[in-house]
């Protein structure tokens, strides 16, 4: 179709002048200069899922073990919310996760009702890892309190809060010791300090997307973990684990073209 074409066109549609102007005779165009034109649907093509994407979603429910009423940080109970394989040729994205814990009514006999968010803080905590302990993302929660240090972690050596960097030879500075120290009681579980808090929602904003990959025959394994004494009685536990089941040349593909754009001839 003629640039005069394509113009009647958007000014038929309203769009006016979209189009940008012609380039000047020896100008260098780069490649990924588009326009933006009203697609068919509206927004409704952001809500509409290829019937190759499979929405999935797992709720996991365990009553629980004697063992949570006498845990420490050195003797916890974990127990095994559930897990699923990923089939094979396939990719599951996981999108989102709630866990919760519920608790007897006391007014009617099998009604339960969810406690509080972010109540037995310092007694339980959530694993989401592969069944060969892979975890995705750079994560760091101390659950149980420790004692602030007189050594301030703000001026210390090796405080970089994204890619985690190695030790380098010599004496370690006091916090490193209380870092240590505090991933000391969560190591017992099996997640250190990526054992995740006891609250209902995921970290970061809600819209914003939280995205784990978890690839072809991979198994992804939910734990719920008692690092205390749990002092009140327990109805059962609960973990919600939601995402989407791509084909893997399918989710391949988006992610080519998730790639940012580079110049010709590299950076």
């Amino acid at each position: 179709m003629e640039r005069s074409a394509l113009q009647k066109f958007a000014n038929l549609n309203g769009l006016g002048s979209a189009l940008p102007p012609p380039p000047k005779s020896g100008a260098a165009v780069r490649p990924w200069n588009v326009s933006r034109v009203q697609l068919s649907g509206g927004l409704l093509q952001q809500y509409v899922m290829h019937d190759s994407v499979t929405p999935l979603e797992n709720v996991y429910r365990k009553l629980p073990e004697s063992g949570i009423f006498e845990a420490t940080p050195s003797r916890p109970c974990v127990m095994e919310m559930g897990a699923f394989e990923v089939p094979q040729q396939m990719v599951f994205v996981l999108l989102d996760y709630r866990f919760d814990i519920y608790r007897f009514n006391g007014a009617a006999i099998g009604d339960f009702i969810p406690i509080e968010d972010r109540r037995l803080s310092t007694q339980i905590g959530w694993d989401i890892a592969t069944a060969a302990g892979e975890r995705q993302g750079n994560l760091r929660y101390e659950l149980t309190p420790s004692v602030s240090s007189a050594a301030l972690q703000a001026y210390s050596s090796n405080s970089n809060a994204g890619i985690i960097p190695g030790t380098s030879p010599g004496i370690a500075s006091q916090d490193a010791f209380d870092r240590a120290r505090a991933a000391q009681t969560q190591i017992a579980g099996g997640g250190s300090l990526s054992t995740l808090p006891q609250r209902h929602h995921r970290e970061g904003l809600m819209p914003c997307p939280y995205a784990w990959v978890i690839r072809s025959k991979e198994r992804l394994v939910v734990r719920c973990i008692a690092f205390g004494a749990v002092p009140i009685p327990i109805a059962f536990f609960e973990a919600n684990v939601t995402g989407s089941l791509i084909p893997a040349n399918a989710f391949a593909e988006i992610m080519n073209h998730a790639a940012p754009p580079m110049p010709p001839g590299g950076v």
